[in-house]
């Protein structure tokens, strides 16, 4: 369940942010998951749920935008997105 992984790490960011930004608990945090990432959304918010209690994130909220993938080709500056659907 990588999901545990890349919600440690949110909340590592989150939690060093909230330091050095000389504050005392997070409220939220936004994330945008492509939907070709593989990252499942309901397991990311489990797993978030699960790591931040006894943290300065205990009670944040973990808000999760679903968007589509997308590719920018940087030497001729077009922006693709797939036909394909990745649900």
């Amino acid at each position: 369940m990588h999901e545990l992984s890349v919600a440690e790490s949110l909340l590592e960011v989150a939690l060093e942010n909230c330091s050095n930004q000389g504050f005392n608990s997070v409220g939220s945090i936004k994330v945008l998951i492509g939907k070709a990432s593989g990252v499942m959304p309901d397991a990311l918010l489990f797993g978030f749920n699960a790591v931040k209690e006894g943290t300065a994130a205990d009670q944040a909220i973990l808000e999760i935008e679903e968007c589509r993938s997308q590719v920018t080709a940087i030497y001729v500056r077009k922006t693709l997105r797939p036909k394909m659907s990745m649900s």
